[in-house]
């Protein structure tokens, strides 16, 4: 994954699936021949949490997300001390 977070891609990323989001990172491949599940696929592999196996199987790469959530927390954090520099 990139050290640059695309915004849009997270965004669908959190909000293609909402309040189910937690039990599709359970079972991504309940999610897979849905539409909207493609759409999420494409974004989550793009922001490095989904990964797919040779057979097409997808697997949550848990280190992925946590680096994820990392990434976002510092943009956030920059973003604030911008702000506060006003």
């Amino acid at each position: 994954m990139s050290s640059d977070v695309d915004f849009s891609d997270l965004m669908i990323f959190l909000t293609v699936f909402g309040s189910e989001l937690p039990s599709v990172l359970r079972n991504p491949n309940k999610v897979k021949d849905s539409p909207r599940g493609k759409i999420w696929i494409n974004k989550a592999i793009s922001l490095g949490v989904i990964e797919v196996d040779a057979d097409g199987n997808l697997a949550v790469n848990w280190d992925g997300l946590r680096e994820l959530r990392k990434k976002v927390r510092e943009v956030l954090e920059n973003c604030l001390k911008f702000l506060e520099s006003y």
